[in-house]
């Protein structure tokens, strides 16, 4: 892509690259999903912009990077509010709540992700926000956290994806625990 000045190719793979080198384990990949959204900021690229928002703030916070985490959500979210980009500001958002609950920000948690489910979104959206009611229910002893982890199991089940399915697999068995 860098030999035919395919900045839209350079773009894609650079977010692919660094997402691939982050869930292979190295923690210092972020350098490569920030030039991809750099660059497709810079370039006006809307969906790759999102996209790499997306990937490195879920990046980061699986790494545990909760500040820098939170602050490429936030950003995203805005950019995806101000360019009318539902679908990605909408998955952001469950991941808010899932990093919202593991810093114990119950209100926070609770807010993001019920603004998930209010708006009837996709079944990775939705998966996150009803793992996240599940474990807040279950972490404060509210009442029924089975049903909605019961929802997410079957959506997930639905998508046979991993990312998807192991999720709720840890939040049963935290509730078992």
């Amino acid at each position: 892509a860098q030999q035919i000045d395919d900045e839209d190719t350079l773009i894609h793979a650079l977010n692919n690259i660094g997402t691939a080198e982050f869930d292979a384990g190295d923690p210092d990949s972020d350098p490569q999903l920030r030039r991809s959204l750099e660059l497709a900021l810079a370039a006006g690229f809307h969906e790759h912009a999102a996209r790499a928002y997306t990937n490195l703030g879920c990046e980061l916070l699986i790494a545990d990077r909760h500040a820098g985490a939170d602050a490429v959500l936030d950003q995203g979210v805005a950019y995806c509010v101000e360019h009318d980009l539902a679908s990605w500001e909408i998955y952001m958002t469950s991941w808010q709540a899932r990093s919202a609950l593991e810093q114990a920000d119950f209100v926070g948690a609770e807010r993001a992700a019920q603004a998930v489910l209010d708006r009837h979104s996709t079944p990775p959206s939705t998966i996150t926000a009803l793992v996240v009611i599940a474990l807040l229910r279950a972490r404060r002893g509210d009442p029924d956290p089975h049903t909605p982890l019961e929802q997410a199991q079957v959506l997930a089940d639905g998508t046979g994806e991993r990312q998807r399915l192991e999720p709720v697999a840890r939040a049963r068995a935290e509730l078992r625990w």
